[in-house]
């Protein structure tokens, strides 16, 4: 383990190992990932601190912090607050297995997300937290509780809310859910990746709330998904608004438990090349919709489809311009018309939508 010390927090550059029941003075506040990537491992025992912060606020630095929980209780006398900059990409964590608990005691305390070019900014995954007085998400960037569940209400109060990383199912369970003045946002992924969040009390502020629903792993059939489950009386849908996938038509219902997405429509895009080889985001219409027909720009979490054509200018050469993250990727193609994606560095396809190939074409 190496460290720099200051008198309120102890900077780890490494890795530091809790070697008993607060092992660490209880009154130190670790930076973890201020000169390079740093971990806390409580290894087994409890800890108390008098907070957490993740990351470098250097401009483009992306180091990172990791905690790991483990089974036992870290107990926090103060904040989670990452640190990194907009032009990071810092995705920072903090895991538990079964057992594993952060503990705010009965102080209301904050996840404090700074939002960087990565997707997620902090993902917790597997802890209890226990928040006596509630606990809040402030900052721009994106929270993600995958597998949560607390005994405190959470406060969302800016930025992003999600309850698992793009491609992995999660569910947040909560006592209460409420959102304030401020705009933000709630992601929940629908269809062959459902995430599952279960508010509780569930309360609005004069803010707009958009829940941005990607549909990841194929084509949304029409029906009704649950995206937020709570009890008690609705709010009613006024402060929210849909952020629909792809093609998806649709619009939110309240079921007298849950705010649902209705769908009554999709279609998937087919790659033309129409106006050139570039696969970028509503740019270039390089697509067809699939049955409605006429020209189209991809727009992220299209489900989309390589096939014979007739292609245009660009061709059966398709270059990926930027990350893109489709709901799924087919390859009807025949050996006419073979198929060459590029991209330049570490551009390319994301996601968890996954190809499938049925025609006899490369």
């Amino acid at each position: 383990t190496r460290k720099e010390s200051s008198a309120a927090s102890d900077v780890y550059k490494r890795q530091v190992l809790a070697g008993a029941t607060n092992g660490i003075p209880v009154a130190l506040a670790p930076a973890l990932g201020g000169s390079a990537n740093g971990t806390l491992d409580l290894n087994g025992f409890n800890q108390t601190l008098a907070g957490v912060s993740l990351g470098n606020a250097g401009v483009g630095s992306n180091f990172t912090g990791t905690v790991n929980l483990g089974a036992r209780a870290l107990t926090l006398n103060g904040n989670v607050t990452t640190i990194s900059t907009a032009t990071s990409v810092a995705a920072h964590t903090i895991n538990a297995t079964a057992g594993g608990t952060i503990d705010f005691g009965g102080t209301n305390r904050s996840f404090t997300v700074a939002d960087t070019l990565a997707v997620d900014d902090l993902t917790v995954t597997g802890a209890a937290i226990t928040a006596g007085a509630g606990f809040s998400k402030d900052g721009a960037g994106t929270l993600v509780l995958r597998n949560v569940t607390s005994t405190g209400a959470l406060s969302v109060n800016a930025g992003t809310l999600a309850a698992a990383p793009i491609g992995q199912a999660g569910t947040l369970s909560l006592p209460g859910l409420s959102f304030g003045a401020a705009n933000t946002t709630l992601r929940v992924q629908v269809g062959a990746v459902q995430d599952t969040i279960n508010a509780g009390a569930l309360t609005t502020g004069s803010g707009t709330v958009t829940l941005a629903v990607p549909q990841v792993g194929g084509l949304l059939a029409n029906g009704t998904y649950p995206l937020l489950n709570y009890t008690g009386a609705s709010p009613g849908l006024g402060s929210f608004v849909a952020a629909l996938p792809g093609r998806v038509t649709g619009n939110l219902v309240d079921t007298g438990s849950s705010f649902a997405l209705e769908v009554t429509g999709n279609d998937r895009v087919v790659w033309t090349g129409g106006v050139d080889g570039k696969w970028d985001v509503n740019t270039t219409e390089n697509w067809n919709l699939e049955t409605g027909g006429g020209a189209a720009k991809y727009l992220e979490y299209d489900s989309v489809v390589f096939g014979d054509g007739p292609l245009g200018a660009g061709g059966s050469t398709v270059s990926v311009t930027g990350n893109v993250t489709p709901a799924a990727v087919s390859f009807t193609n025949t050996a006419t018309t073979p198929y060459n994606l590029t991209g330049v560095g570490a551009v390319g396809i994301t996601g968890a939508g996954g190809v499938t190939k049925t025609g006899d074409g490369t």
